[in-house]
C-alpha cells in the first residue's frame, strides 16, 4: 500500500499535496462549501477517466483516411496491401514456385493461365458465369500440372485467347505457337505410344477438346471435326459420356459437339438417336393447360408440330428461372444448364421439316437463340459459317417466315443480330431490321424490351446488345 501510494505521489506530487481530507458523517448535512468541494473533485475524477488515443493510434487513423478517393481500385489495393503487410515477411517465390509442373513453361505464361480464369469464364461461357453457381476456376489448373501436353496446350489457348480476344490481334502469337507444336507434338506421340491408361486419360480428353475449341474459335470446321472425332473415341473406348455425367469434361464435350455440328451443319457425334436423348428437366416441363394463358406472341405455337412447342416452351421456362434468379440473386445448379441445352439442342437438331414451312423457320429461330445462350462467347458472333447462310436464306427467302406475326419476326431477326449476324456489317440486316421496327410501330427501347421478353430472353445477356443495335437503327428517336 505504502508503495502504491508513493507511486501515486510520484506522478502527482502537487496535486496530492493540494487535496484536502474530507470527514463526513451520515447524521451530518455537509455544509454548502464541503458539497461545492465534492462536486469539483469529482468532475476531476471523470475527466481523468477518459481514455485519450495514444499518438500511435491517432497516426494510423490518419494514414488509412488519406487514401484519395479517386483512386482506381487495383492502386488501392496496391496501398492497402503494402500498408498492412509491411511487417509480414516476403514470401520467396510466386504461388505456382511449389508446384511441380510436367514440363518447363514460361512463369509469366503460367501467371496469365491464373489470371485469365475468371475472366475467361465470363466470356467463353457468360450465361454460366452470370447465372450457374460458381466454380474456383483456379483449380483447372492443378489437374493438367503433372500432364505435359495438356500443360503446353493449356497455354496455347490462354496465350491464343488473350491475343485475339483481349488485344485484337488476328493471328497468333509466335509464342503461343511454340506451346501449341510443342503440345500437339507430345500428344501424337502419347497417342501412338504403348501406354494405353495415358491415351484415354482425363488429361489427354482435356487436351483434345482445347484443341477442338480453338479450331472452331478460328473457323478451321475441318480441323475441329477431326479433334471431336477423337474425343469421341476416347470416350467410347471408356464406356460412354454417361462415365463422365456432372464432370466439366462431359459439359465440355456437349458444348463443342453442339457447336460444331450447328455451325457446320454436320450430325453430332453424341446423342445422334431419339432412343439417346436425355429427357426434359422437370422443372422445364409445363402443364397441358398452361399454355392456354400465354402472350399474344407466342400463340402460334398451337399450329406446329408438337415436339417443336415442348422444345419452345421448356426453354421460355429456363429462361424465366434465368431472369428470376439474377433477380433474386439465386444461382442455378450447373447440371440444369447442362441438361436443358443438350435435351433442347440436340432434339432440335434431329427434328426435320420441309424447307418453307412455319416448323422450320421456328426451329432456326430456337437453334439461334438456343446457340445464343448456351454456346455463344460474349458476343462474339462466330466466323461465317453453313447455319448462317442457311439463316439468312431463311429470313429473306422463305414464305413461311414472312406469314409470322411482325412481333415474333422481329424477334428472330433481333436474336440472330445479337448471336450470328454483325449488323454493322450486314446491311441487309439492318435494313430488315428497320422495316420490322416500323412493321410493328415499337419506335421506344422500352416498347422492344418488352416484347423481347414476352417472347423470350435472358435479360442479363440479352438487354444490352440489344438495347444498342435498337439505338443504331431505330428510324426516330423519341426520349425513352
Amino acid at each position: 500500500m505504502e508503495r502504491l501510494n508513493a507511486g501515486r505521489k510520484s506522478r502527482h506530487p502537487s496535486k496530492v499535496a493540494e487535496m484536502p481530507f474530507i470527514v463526513s458523517r451520515d447524521l451530518e448535512k455537509a455544509d454548502a462549501t464541503t458539497r461545492k468541494l465534492i462536486r469539483s473533485h469529482v468532475m476531476q475524477g471523470k475527466k481523468k477517466m477518459r481514455v485519450r488515443p495514444r499518438k500511435s493510434m491517432q497516426v494510423q487513423a490518419v494514414v488509412i483516411q488519406s487514401i484519395p478517393k479517386a483512386e482506381s481500385e487495383a492502386t488501392l489495393a496496391e496501398e492497402m496491401r503494402h500498408r498492412y503487410t509491411t511487417s509480414m515477411p516476403r514470401r520467396v517465390g510466386s504461388d505456382l514456385s511449389f508446384i511441380d509442373f510436367a514440363d518447363d513453361i514460361e512463369l509469366s505464361m503460367l501467371l496469365n493461365m491464373m489470371k485469365i480464369a475468371d475472366v475467361a469464364l465470363g466470356i467463353i461461357f457468360p450465361l454460366l458465369n452470370v447465372v450457374g453457381i460458381r466454380v474456383d476456376q483456379e483449380k483447372r489448373l492443378y489437374p493438367i500440372q503433372g500432364d505435359a501436353a495438356a500443360l503446353h496446350i493449356s497455354v496455347y489457348a490462354v496465350e491464343d485467347f488473350m491475343n485475339k480476344v483481349l488485344r485484337y490481334n488476328r493471328d497468333s502469337s509466335y509464342n503461343a505457337m511454340i506451346h501449341y507444336h510443342k503440345g500437339l507434338r507430345i500428344l501424337r506421340e502419347r497417342l501412338l505410344g504403348d501406354d494405353e491408361k495415358a491415351k484415354t486419360a482425363d488429361s489427354t480428353l482435356g487436351a483434345i477438346l482445347k484443341l477442338a475449341s480453338a479450331a472452331q474459335f478460328c473457323g478451321d470446321t475441318q480441323t475441329a471435326v477431326q479433334h471431336m472425332r477423337g474425343v469421341y473415341r476416347i470416350i467410347d473406348i471408356r464406356g460412354g459420356l454417361n462415365v463422365f455425367d456432372g464432370t466439366e469434361i462431359q459439359f465440355e464435350t456437349c458444348r463443342y459437339d453442339l457447336s460444331i455440328a450447328l455451325l457446320s451443319g454436320l450430325k453430332p457425334f453424341f446423342f445422334n438417336s431419339e432412343e439417346s436423348f436425355i429427357p426434359y428437366p422437370e422443372e422445364l416441363l409445363i402443364l397441358d393447360d398452361e399454355h392456354k394463358d400465354s402472350p399474344e406472341h407466342t400463340s402460334f405455337l398451337c399450329h406446329v408440330q408438337n415436339d417443336l412447342a415442348v422444345a419452345w416452351r421448356v426453354l421460355r421456362r429456363f429462361c424465366s428461372l434465368a431472369n428470376l434468379g439474377v433477380h433474386t440473386r439465386r444461382r442455378m445448379r450447373p447440371r440444369l444448364i447442362l441438361d436443358t441445352m443438350n435435351s433442347v439442342m440436340y432434339r432440335l437438331l434431329h427434328m426435320e421439316f420441309a424447307a418453307d414451312s412455319t416448323d422450320e423457320s421456328i426451329r432456326f429461330g430456337l437453334l439461334a437463340f438456343s446457340h445464343h445462350i448456351f454456346l455463344q462467347w460474349h458476343e462474339i458472333r462466330p466466323v461465317t459459317s453453313y447455319f448462317s447462310h442457311t439463316y439468312r436464306s431463311q429470313i429473306l427467302q422463305s414464305d413461311s417466315f414472312k406469314k409470322l406475326s411482325p412481333h415474333l419476326n422481329l424477334w428472330f431477326l433481333m436474336i440472330a443480330a445479337i448471336s450470328i449476324f454483325d449488323v454493322s456489317a450486314e446491311m441487309w440486316l439492318e435494313d430488315v431490321l428497320r422495316k420490322y421496327i416500323e412493321k410493328t410501330g415499337l419506335r421506344k427501347w422500352k416498347d422492344v424490351q418488352e416484347m423481347m421478353s414476352s417472347v423470350m430472353w435472358v435479360a442479363v445477356l440479352d438487354e444490352q446488345p440489344s438495347r444498342r443495335i435498337f439505338n443504331s437503327i431505330r428510324p426516330t428517336r423519341p426520349k425513352g
